[in-house]
């Protein structure tokens, strides 16, 4: 799709990593500006609590994601888009570990 206005693989990958990056933008405005003032509302706090501890690692998800989807624009040899992929899927498990607990 991006290859229609992109010819080169470089500016493809930084394109959607900067698509993935203004993304997380938005969404880290959400989770810490405008999703507390609907929760601040809530006569608990369970849900205060979840959004603390959701926000990071959900970034993180994402910009890892956003890294990955670069990585398979660029045209590397198999075996290293493989490891890279590998070890960026490794940290996205990893922090949906400590997303988890």
């Amino acid at each position: 799709m991006l290859g229609e206005y992109f010819t080169n693989q470089y500016i493809r990958a930084l394109a959607i990593f900067l698509a993935v990056f203004l993304g997380v933008k938005i969404l880290g405005y959400l989770l810490q500006v405008v999703v507390p003032k609907l929760t601040s509302k809530t006569k608990t706090t369970l849900d205060d609590e979840i959004l603390k501890r959701v926000s990071t690692p959900l970034t993180w998800i994402a910009i890892l994601l956003g890294i990955r989807f670069a990585i398979g624009e660029i045209g590397l040899k198999e075996t290293l888009s493989q490891t890279i992929e590998g070890a960026v899927l490794t940290f996205i498990i990893i922090v949906g570990y400590f997303l988890a607990y």
